[in-house]
């Protein structure tokens, strides 16, 4: 299996809160191991990092945005019991 595979699959594995080292003791060679291992530590902390804030301009077009498919679901009567 390549790298590229195993770190998705552990990847996918870690998504679903199951153990990514079980794939990688039965799938990947030594030194497959190690350079997945220190990927998937790298990913680990890069999602605990909190995202960026957004910009004021982008956060007030995304509000707009949101207001007008709220308008236009109220006006088609999507909030009709």
């Amino acid at each position: 299996m390549q790298t590229e595979d195993l770190l998705d699959a552990c990847l996918v594995a870690q998504a679903r809160g199951q153990a990514p080292l079980e794939i990688l003791a039965h799938r990947a060679t030594s030194d497959q191991r190690v350079e997945v291992e220190s990927l998937l530590d790298l990913a680990g902390r890069l999602r605990s990092q909190a995202a960026p804030p957004l910009r004021p301009d982008v956060r007030d077009a995304m509000a707009a945005r949101l207001a007008v498919a709220m308008r236009a679901d109220v006006a088609a009567g999507a909030w009709i019991n």
